[in-house]
């Protein structure tokens, strides 16, 4: 499969180390597999952006990149498995960033028992310097269903890159002999030639037919008509146990949110099960829209109307909610039919999407409402409302249950204080934000108990470091203090 980025890098190569970007990309999924016993299990990959990571010379003389990874899965407030272990790029003599095109991979295995779950994936280079260290943290809701031994079942669909007999056995590594290198990007295909699709049946013997058909099928989401062309059929053999494997050529797909499906059906043409997985198909060479250019046009025009220079700032300020790879893409939009096309994609396949409101918008009027307000109350000397701190809490997560503002304590630097009473599945969850140069109105996050935010236990510390002239301040005792903290209007833990 082809690969092709839309990042821009400064790149810079030293004696002892090659820099990477300025941040650190990554993606990570999961899909559900089962054992013939009914026992369910996960597998997560996590992939890392090569581009965008640091270079150190080994003992060798040759370069390699290594990131610090911890793998955790939750159920309710439990831990029910954690990794903490180091991910190393494969040794390179050449660091330009024309070798360093590819993703470096990892795959770890969790049995699971039903139930709901949070997985969540932190990351950081373990080649920069401390002072330029920033923890990267992404977090996947997960849904494990009994499994079923008395009838035909399938695993979820896994997008692979690499379909090979097992040489000798490693992490890829399949029943029936196999190896499976998933294609990791977060369900998001940017100008690739073609889909792969992997899937795992169990019990087909259950079936009293003499043979039955997998069928795979790709379709526009929100659409009902198959295509021949994105079609495909396998006969199958019913057994304990067996894999479908499909191929389709995408690079011709209009830019597009789409369903792919696999399918068993009976020897009489009747449908026994089906299991679905969104996927999005970035193709610069196509128009990017729903059916066609006209009509989304025509839905630009009723639903939006923005003339060329507003749609370009508000497009700006999808930034807060975009994955990475719309964050590329949208690099690549020149014309304003182009930027149009985007516009409406990107609101449609969020409408399409069952995402908790108000904890993520599912629609343009209710994000421009968060960013309108920004602009209005954080709006800073330096950049306009949304593109601050607090404009980008605001944006991505929604108006908090209650804020509380100090701006004149002599006792402490101005900050505010954001509680929310619940974000996703996280109870209790506060940012502070800070305005410690006292001129800019600027409110930089000081500390988050969001997962995957900044954390910073000694915050209360650093808001009164204002009126401690002391170099040895001993944050930890002055945190502890039960009377200390009191002045600090928060319930969450020291």
């Amino acid at each position: 499969m082809k690969k092709v980025f839309f990042f821009a890098f400064l790149f810079t190569e030293l004696a002892a180390f090659s820099q990477g970007s300025n941040e650190l990309n990554f993606y990570f999924e999961h899909c559900t597999f089962s054992d013939l016993n009914g026992k369910s299990f996960i597998e997560i990959y996590l992939s890392v952006d090569a581009t965008t990571v640091t270079y150190s010379a080994n003992e060798s003389g040759r370069f390699q990149a290594s990131v610090n990874a911890i793998v955790k899965v939750q159920k309710d407030s439990a831990i029910v498995f954690a990794d903490k272990f180091n991910l190393f790029s494969p040794e390179m003599t050449d660091t330009s960033l024309e070798q360093r095109q590819f993703n470096f991979l990892d795959l770890k295995r969790v049995m699971l028992e039903p139930g709901n779950y949070l997985i969540s994936v932190s990351l950081k280079d373990n080649n920069l310097p401390d002072s330029l260290q920033v923890n990267y943290t992404a977090l996947r809701e997960c849904s494990i269903a009994p499994a079923e031994t008395s009838k035909i079942s399938f695993s979820d669909i896994e997008l692979f890159s690499k379909f090979q007999p097992t040489a000798s056995k490693n992490i890829f590594s399949k029943p029936g002999g196999i190896d499976i290198i998933p294609y990791v990007t977060n369900s998001s295909l940017v100008d690739e030639d073609t889909l792969n699709a992997y899937i795992e049946l169990y019990h087909s013997d259950r079936l009293t037919d003499k043979y039955y058909f997998v069928v795979f099928s790709i379709q526009q989401a929100g659409s009902d008509q198959k295509s021949e062309t994105f079609t495909k059929t396998i006969r199958k053999v019913p057994k304990a146990f067996d894999i479908a494997v499909a191929t389709f050529a995408v690079n011709t797909l209009p830019s597009n949110s789409y369903i792919l499906t696999a399918e068993i059906i009976d020897s009489k043409n009747q449908l026994i099960k089906a299991i679905n997985r969104k996927i999005y198909i970035y193709n610069t060479g196509t128009e990017a829209d729903f059916t066609n250019s006209a009509e989304a046009s025509e839905l630009y025009s009723k639903l939006y109307g923005y003339d060329s220079s507003t749609l370009e700032y508000y497009i700006k300020t999808l930034r807060h909610i975009s994955s990475q790879t719309e964050l590329s893409f949208v690099k690549v939009l020149s014309s304003d039919n182009e930027k149009q096309n985007y516009f409406v994609n990107f609101w449609r396949k969020r409408a399409e999407e069952q995402l908790p409101f108000p904890y993520n918008p599912k629609t343009w009027h209710d994000y421009k409402y968060r960013i309108d307000y920004a602009n209005q109350k954080f709006r800073s000397a330096l950049r306009d409302g949304y593109a601050t701190d607090r404009g980008r809490v605001m944006a991505q997560y929604g108006p908090p249950n209650d804020i509380q503002s100090f701006p004149s304590d002599n006792n402490k630097y101005p900050y505010e204080l954001w509680t929310y009473n619940k974000l996703g599945v996280q109870p209790g969850v506060i940012f502070v934000f800070w305005d410690p140069d006292l001129t800019t109105n600027e409110y930089r996050l000081l500390h988050s108990t969001k997962y995957g935010e900044p954390n910073n236990t000694r915050w209360r510390v650093d808001l009164v470091q204002r009126i401690k002239d002391a170099p040895n301040i001993d944050a930890d005792q002055m945190n502890n203090d039960p009377a200390f903290r009191r002045e600090f209007w928060d319930q969450t833990p020291k």
